[in-house]
């Protein structure tokens, strides 16, 4: 019975040091696999900026030509915010001389107003006279 016993201690012991060393494999095995992931990883990104440099080595003429058309771009998009600016100060420069031309001509018609009302009331006042001395 005890020799059943002590084999079956055995068997348990060898079965949890069995399970270790495959738990042990298996971690061994994953941390492997995902270095080898994490260089396959690098090395694919690495081939894309290999190609990418490449590219635009092969292709610098176009690459030159493009940024010509952008800056280009650029500058007739500043040319046309810039003439847009000085088309709203002109038009403001506009808008103040008009205002000031209406104030001019209101000015002059207020005083040619009152200058008509003022002989209107010297008429009546002579009307006036007038009639006080021939009566």
């Amino acid at each position: 019975a005890e020799a059943v016993e002590a084999k079956r201690e055995w068997e348990a012991k060898l079965s949890k040091c069995q399970r270790f060393v495959s738990t042990m494999l298996r971690k061994g095995l994953a941390e492997s696999f995902a270095r080898w992931e994490e260089m396959a990883r690098e090395a694919a990104e690495m081939r894309v900026k290999i190609r990418r440099c490449l590219q635009r080595m092969t292709q610098r003429q176009l690459a030159s030509a493009f940024f010509d058309w952008a800056d280009k771009v650029v500058a007739k998009r500043d040319h046309e915010a810039q003439a847009a600016r000085a088309q709203m100060e002109w038009e403001a420069k506009i808008g103040k001389t008009q205002r000031f031309v209406g104030a001019m001509q209101r000015r002059s018609l207020h005083a040619a107003f009152s200058r008509w009302e003022e002989m209107t009331r010297e008429a009546v006042e002579m009307r006036v006279k007038l009639r006080r001395l021939v009566r």
